[in-house]
Formats: structure tokens, sequence, C-alpha cells
């Protein structure tokens, strides 16, 4: 009876990995198609701690385990995670970039944890997406990429989500130097003892991995609808140089694309 006992548990032990193990198969994809490769940076690393928060959390780490969380949940055999770094090593912009098209890869997504001056403490939080300026060619479809993360996030995450991209105006060569669109995103700010506390959880990082998962699996489902995203997202560029004098007697009225007018003429626009 003692060993018969004894035998039970092993073989509890087997159906219950059995079981989950088809429950994990039972999972149907959303993208099902030919297979892409997506290169995860876990930003900083090695000799760069990044940020710092004052009772001595390194921003390094924290990206670390999400990058790796990300490639531990992903279930689809047809996207491929490739990690920039899988241990505390460092690696400049330039050799992330040539590592991502050495990997052709098709997407780039790094993780990063904001700052801020002490005086700003546990003012700044939350999450955040930046792509490259729109001078660059993977601007639009880093764009539609980042809009995919930030829904996936506004559904569920546990610090405020900043809907509006940013664009930052000092040059990011991970995200401008790579030919496929490209995404940063800040999941938290270091210097904010809610947000920081909140990254340390098991639970935020399977979360952040769960929608970056799933945003990925969106977007390259897109496919046409993507394409018609990026000419949306597209911002209309001033055509006239900034040290050209214009006169506003002579400018060009254009609304929505529509030329309306001159300067001088008096109209009432539809808004």
């Amino acid at each position: 009876s003692y060993f018969a006992r004894l035998m039970v548990l092993p073989l509890a032990a087997m159906v219950f990995a059995a079981f989950t193990f088809k429950a994990k198969n039972n999972h149907t994809p959303l993208y099902q198609g030919k297979k892409i490769t997506v290169v995860i940076d876990a930003g900083h690393g090695g000799k760069d701690a990044g940020a710092i928060s004052a009772d001595g959390i390194f921003e390094k780490d924290l990206t670390l385990a999400i990058a790796k969380k990300v490639k531990e949940l992903n279930t689809n055999d047809a996207v491929e995670i490739i990690l920039v770094r899988d241990d505390d090593v460092y690696m400049s912009p330039t050799e992330k970039v040539d590592f991502t098209k050495i990997k052709n890869a098709d997407l780039f997504i790094s993780f990063h944890v904001d700052n801020g001056p002490k005086e700003s403490a546990n003012k700044s939080t939350g999450m955040s997406c930046s792509v490259a300026k729109d001078e660059f060619p993977n601007a639009g479809q880093s764009k539609v990429l980042a809009s995919a993360i930030v829904n996936e996030f506004n559904n569920n995450y546990g610090l405020p989500v900043m809907l509006q991209l940013k664009q930052p105006k000092l040059n990011m060569l991970t995200l401008q130097g790579n030919n496929c669109p490209a995404v940063l995103i800040e999941t938290g700010s270091i210097n904010n003892e809610k947000d920081r506390a909140y990254l340390q959880t098991d639970a935020a990082k399977e979360t952040i991995a769960k929608n970056v998962l799933n945003a990925i699996e969106k977007f390259v489902s897109m496919d046409k609808t993507a394409l018609l995203k990026e000419k949306l997202f597209q911002k209309i560029k001033d055509t006239v140089p900034d040290n050209r004098p214009v006169d506003p007697e002579k400018a060009l009225l254009i609304v929505n694309g529509k030329i309306v007018g001159r300067g001088g003429e008096k109209k009432i626009l539809d808004t």
C-alpha cells in the first residue's frame, strides 16, 4: 500500500505535465504565415548599467529579465525571437544594428527603463514608445508597429500608458540605423518608486512579454492594412526652407491636402 501511494505521485505529475503540454499546444497563434525574425534588445549591459535607482536597481538587469521573458513565452513557431544579449555584456549601438542586419531581422524591439533628475522622482511614470524621425525610411512602418504595441499595453498594463508616439530629436542609431521597423519601449520610470516596484514583479515581466508578442503577431498579420496605416501616419512636411522668408499674402493655403486659396483671400475653412 505504501509503495502504491509512492507510485501515484510520479503518475500524477506525468498526467499534469501531459495536460499542460496539450493545453499549450491547443493555442492557435494569430500569425501562421512565413517565418519572421524578431530581434529583441535588452537595453544597456556590461559596463553600461543604464539608469540606476536610488536603491541600487540597474536598468540593464530589468531589461535583460524582460527580454528573456519574451523569448521564454513565445510559442509561435512562425516567430523566431533572437536576443541581442542573453547575459550581462556590452554591445555598442553600432554593433546592435549590425547584429540585427546580419540576422536579417524583420523587426527590432529594444527595452529600456526611463529616468530623470532627482527632483522629478515619483513624478515621471508609465510606458512609452519611440521610433525614428520621419526622414528615415523605416519610420512609417515603425509607427505602425509601435501603435500595435501601445494598443496592447493600453488594455492591461499596471502603469500609465502614453498613447502618443515619441520621435526623439537626438539621433538614436538603434532606431534609425535599422532597415526594418524598429521600436524602443520605455517600460516605466526607474526613479518612480511605484514603477520600479512594479517592473521587478514577475507579473509585470509576463505582461510586458505577452503584450509585445501579441503586438508582433497582429502587426505581421496586417498586410495591406499596415501599408495603409503607414500612409496615414506620414506627416505633411513643409516644403518651404526655414531660412526663406514667406509673404503671408501670397502663401498657398492647404487644408486636409486640398488647395483652398491664398493667404490674402478671406475664406471660412472647414476643420
